[in-house]
């Protein structure tokens, strides 16, 4: 750990750390620091400067009084950016000390590096959202974990953590999903209904009604643009049950004296069944007023090559294509505008795949885009995936086409101009993990958790 300082334009300085791996320290493999101030929106950093790589106490400045700022700090190697981090973005707005300090997580680029020694979640984490501080991480079981970026307790001194927040046993076996910042909506499980909760884990506002029961089991829970919805799809009222193709959209009203409730709207059901689905929100081009979205959902249990388009407003029908392929399994990112990409999955033999499809998603149209981007690496079933910086996707883990756990980690990048697209390796995980989950960071690092533990990914490109 080392220590810096962005004096402001009052004589209130802005102290950060900048804290390492417990593996190996960064610094080892550069010759050069360079620090810089930035704000977001602004293409050219406020200040930069550079120092030697032994360099125990940085300062930089002057930041003014403002909003959306962070701290960078590259390491250099010649000429190349060796390893990188970023503070999370931090406001001045006053001579006030800030409430928390904008340390550094620094990591080498293209690498998956081990934050903390504390132990890995208990089970699967099967859902996650990124905050202020870090992030809350769900298991399957119901446990809610809290990772921190930088531990203000006493004890940590700015290292970074992960602990069990609380325990949500009527959750166990859940489907979780951001609802805004630092808030995730869990639906179904062990007990009927659903409820949310805050970065704590606390719950703020439940929902008792059978309206949920035929999403109680295996339905997709997709958060919609704007943090304050989400769209159910799909799912059984048990393990035992036929699925469903009901179609639910929750949203989250806050009244005037800060009450919170969770608001219950039926929409079309969806043309078939589903369950065990993957789907996901992206924004398309649209005649209309903006933001405009849809729904793509793919696979499950009942489903093969089949994908769905639904309007969350519930006004479009249902689009039904056929994809060509089984897409059981698999995960979907949305890449960019009216773009979502599918990675791997099952095929029809029910063995791992390694196909990458690119659909073009606009309203009333699901199209797969010819010709597809050259084929991953290894063939992945259930691999965690996550979007970060632009048109670049992480695709981690998985299973394997012998049916083992991988540890292999890709890289998906998209430009509009070089359809459809490059894969290419990068550095794998410390240990094989079946089905990791992968989460994009306010610093703009990659949070991977397995059973092996926890992992931030710094990405060479897209920061």
């Amino acid at each position: 750990m080392f220590a810096g300082c962005g004096a402001e334009a009052s004589p209130t300085p802005v102290p950060f750390r900048v804290v390492t791996p417990i593996d190996v320290d960064p610094r080892e493999g550069g010759t050069e620091l360079r620090v810089a101030i930035e704000q977001v929106g602004q293409a050219d950093p406020i200040a930069e400067h550079s120092f030697p790589v032994d360099t125990s106490v940085l300062s930089v400045g002057p930041v003014p009084y403002g909003t959306g700022y962070s701290f960078r700090v590259d390491v250099l190697a010649g000429e190349f950016v060796y390893a990188k981090g970023r503070s999370l973005p931090f406001d001045i707005l006053s001579d006030a000390p800030l409430a928390e300090r904008p340390d550094v997580f620094l990591g080498r680029v293209g690498v998956f590096e081990r934050p903390t020694e504390d132990p890995p979640p208990d089970d699967r984490v099967v859902g996650g959202v990124a905050d202020a501080s870090g992030a809350l991480l769900a298991t399957a079981s119901g446990r809610l974990y809290r990772y921190r970026i930088h531990d203000p307790a006493p004890e940590r001194d700015g290292e970074p953590s992960l602990g069990v927040v609380r325990q949500v046993s009527i959750r166990a076996g859940a489907t979780w999903a951001p609802m805004g910042p630092g808030r995730l909506l869990a639906v179904g499980g062990s007990s009927a209904g659903a409820i949310l909760v805050d970065s704590t884990g606390l719950t703020i506002a439940e929902l008792r009604t059978g309206e949920l029961e035929n999403h109680r089991v295996g339905a997709a829970v997709v958060s919609l643009l704007g943090g304050t919805s989400a769209l159910l799809l799909g799912g059984a009222p048990g393990s035992a049950t036929p699925a469903s193709g009901a179609v639910t959209r929750i949203d989250v009203q806050e009244g005037e004296t800060g009450e919170i409730t969770l608001v219950t709207t039926r929409l079309d059901p969806l043309p078939a069944p589903v369950r065990d689905a993957s789907a996901t929100s992206v924004p398309v081009r649209d005649e209309g007023p903006c933001p405009c979205e849809r729904v793509v959902v793919t696979g499950g249990v009942t489903a093969s090559s089949r994908g769905l388009l639904v309007d969350p407003d519930g006004v479009d029908a249902t689009v039904t294509a056929d994809l060509g392929v089984s897409l059981r399994d698999s995960s979907l990112v949305p890449i960019d505008t009216g773009l979502v990409l599918v990675v791997g999955g099952r095929g029809t033999d029910d063995v791992p795949a390694a196909d990458l499809i690119l659909l073009s998603v606009r309203p009333g149209a699901l199209v797969p885009i010819v010709p597809r981007p050259d084929p991953l690496s290894a063939a992945r079933a259930l691999p965690g995936s996550a979007r970060f910086g632009d048109g670049l996707a992480l695709i981690v883990g998985g299973i394997g086409a012998d049916g083992a756990p991988l540890s292999s980690a890709e890289i998906y990048e998209f430009r509009p101009d070089l359809l459809p697209g490059d894969v290419a390796w990068t550095q794998s995980l410390a240990m094989p993990e079946a089905s990791p989950f992968v989460l994009p960071m306010m610093d703009r690092s990659v949070l991977a958790t397995g059973t092996s533990g926890a992992y931030v990914y710094v990405p060479p490109r897209g920061r």
